[in-house]
């Protein structure tokens, strides 16, 4: 039974237990993937059977050893769960999630494990990798190998999608990633296959040139603004006299965003502006009652006008 052990109490209430989905009583490790046996923490509706899960160590209480617990699972001692921490990270290392063929790249898997399980499980396109160690590298780079990567260890879920695409091409733009808020830098990378020597490398942003260099270097925007953003490639002399341009790549700067709860002006503009309105409301109210009684004041003093004619000699 490994190193938790069981106990089957009768009872006819309806406690928490813990259960597993599925069971083997053979010593060896548990394969990690999507249809691994987890525990978990349920209350059956009807139970006939209670299992309480004890932790070598761990004494559970006088009671508990006549009857089933009312709350087994929350005890420290009892079974974890993977999500209980937070889901792994696949990162890249370079950091270049667009490679040339040939290129050597290395995927690491960040996340928890328990005592006695180390393994990490890799995915690429959905698809199990034989490879359980924390990272998984990539001598030569093919086109075969772009797609979607994942990994999961023993305590931490199923990382998010990581892309990666190899290219054949003699030159192409290299990014840490192609959409940014305004402030963040912004780096780019004009790489060669097989690490060529170029030189004369230019950067282009919509067609206009941005940069010129005698010597490979990297493109730098220190902090992004939404002007920045547009179409990108490079281009340099590979050789003696090959030319070369890689292929352009749109790079998205945006702006500021306004959480759906803040207001879309300070609140002082707001003041100010309901003040001046009130105040235009105000005087307009009293030029209308103005005109208006002067008006009247006017039309009365025609009806009370008299006229005398005189009959001329």
């Amino acid at each position: 039974w490994g190193v938790f052990q069981g106990q089957f109490l009768q009872h006819s209430g309806s406690w928490p237990s813990v259960s597993l989905a599925s069971f083997s009583q053979e010593k060896e490790r548990p394969k990690i993937g999507p249809s691994a046996s987890k525990p978990r923490c349920s209350k059956a509706e009807s139970p006939t059977v209670g299992l309480q899960w004890v932790h070598p160590g761990f004494e559970p209480p006088r009671e508990c050893q006549l009857r089933a617990c009312s709350s087994p699972c929350p005890h420290p001692h009892s079974l974890g769960s993977s999500e209980d921490h937070p889901k792994a990270k696949v990162t890249l290392d370079p950091q270049w999630n667009r490679v040339l063929k040939d290129d050597e790249v290395v995927l690491r898997c960040q996340g928890s494990y328990s005592s006695e399980d180390h393994f990490t499980q890799w995915f690429h396109n959905g698809t199990v990798i034989e490879n359980q160690s924390s990272s998984y590298s990539i001598a030569a780079a093919r086109v075969e190998d772009s797609g979607v990567y994942q990994c999961k260890t023993a305590l931490s879920p199923l990382s998010d999608p990581v892309q990666l695409e190899v290219h054949t091409d003699w030159l192409l733009l290299q990014a840490s990633r192609w959409v940014y808020e305004e402030g963040d830098p912004i780096v780019l990378r004009c790489h060669s296959w097989k690490n060529t020597h170029v030189h004369k490398v230019q950067y282009f942003k919509d067609g206009r040139g941005r940069k010129f260099s005698y010597q490979n270097s990297e493109f730098h925007i220190p902090k992004a603004r939404q002007e920045d953003s547009g179409s990108y490639f490079c281009r340099a002399l590979i050789g003696p006299s090959r030319n070369e341009s890689s292929e352009a790549m749109n790079v998205i700067v945006k702006g500021p965003t306004i959480p759906p709860d803040s207001p879309l002006f300070p609140s002082w503009i707001q003041v100010a502006f309901c003040l001046v309105m009130g105040l235009l409301f105000a005087v307009g109210t009293g030029l209308y009652v103005s005109v208006q009684r002067d008006l009247r004041n006017s039309m009365r003093d025609q009806k009370n006008v008299k006229v005398t004619w005189s009959r001329g000699s």
